[in-house]
């Protein structure tokens, strides 16, 4: 296993993250070693058919990018969140000791309250103010009881796929003059080409534990939007609010960076993330 693995499963393969995941593998010649599986083709709820796949594979690793993760749906349906998000990661675990292979599991810089000054660090006391938050906190509680596993925490993800905030932006600049954005949230953002690109290389080093994985730099929605709309180059209008004005279910934390010290001392290093929006709008023009 010099690249470390020889059959890696992923769950939750059509997400946003795992098609970004399974693309970078593929580019890097391991399609042969990989087992994708969407949420429809593999329940990370349902034990027995998880068990039954998992032994007929016999993964070295399994990386789950299975999640719930509408986080206004997460305040009506919790009961499906904490399925999704705490059942089947500690499942996983469970599997994950019995048939021998490495948990990797991703979670979410949303099981902080928000209220620190500067960067979150993995070390950390997490302390969800939504029950997303505390739905992702119980997987992590959950993946901590395999005895081989790394939790990769990160945050405002975008990419290929499906609705983000950056594709949001986009979408609809190109449709209207105006936009209202919130001004009191900051956070990582995160392209999912990017992140796939550093859970392969930590695979491959074997890092164990907790790690935050995000692009460097961190901004407010209010910064991404103005970034968006000058790589657009349109003359719309921001309308700047505070969250409470947009009257959602869930509420959000209001400053969750998540510091990337101990990913840089490994000598892994992420793009700034207004390279990666830059990245990625053109993505979104060639669409168009």
């Amino acid at each position: 296993m010099a690249q470390g693995f020889e059959r890696l499963v992923i769950t939750g393969a059509k997400g946003m993250l795992g098609s970004s995941l399974v693309h970078s593998l593929k580019r890097e010649e391991f399609e042969d070693s990989i087992f994708p599986f969407s949420k429809e083709e593999l329940d990370i709820t349902d034990g027995d058919s998880l068990k039954k796949v998992l032994n007929e594979i016999k993964p070295d690793v399994l990386v789950n990018c299975a999640a719930f993760t509408d986080v206004d749906a997460c305040e009506e349906e919790y009961k499906r969140a904490f399925k999704i998000n705490a059942l089947g990661p500690r499942l996983l675990a469970r599997f994950s000791n019995e048939i021998n292979f490495k948990l990797i599991h991703i979670s979410t810089d949303y099981i902080f309250d928000g209220k620190k000054k500067e960067p979150y660090k993995e070390d950390d006391i997490p302390c969800p103010i939504n029950l997303y938050g505390r739905s992702k906190l119980e997987g992590e509680r959950g993946v901590q009881n395999s005895k081989n596993y790394l939790i990769i925490r990160t945050a405002w993800l975008f990419g290929k796929g499906r609705n983000n905030f950056v594709r949001f932006i986009f979408e609809k600049l190109k449709t209207s003059g105006e936009i209202r954005v919130i001004k009191d949230q900051t956070g990582s953002p995160t392209y999912a080409d990017d992140l796939a690109k550093a859970i392969i290389e930590l695979i491959k080093r074997g890092v164990n534990g907790i790690i935050n994985v995000v692009n460097d730099g961190y901004c407010s929605r209010l910064e991404l939007a103005r970034k968006v709309m000058g790589l657009m180059k349109t003359d719309a209008i921001i309308y700047e609010i505070p969250q409470e004005e947009m009257k959602r279910p869930a509420k959000r934390p209001t400053f969750t960076p998540l510091s990337l010290e101990k990913l840089k001392g490994l000598g892994i290093n992420m793009r700034r993330w207004e390279s990666a929006v830059e990245s990625y709008v053109e993505e979104l023009k060639k669409e168009a």
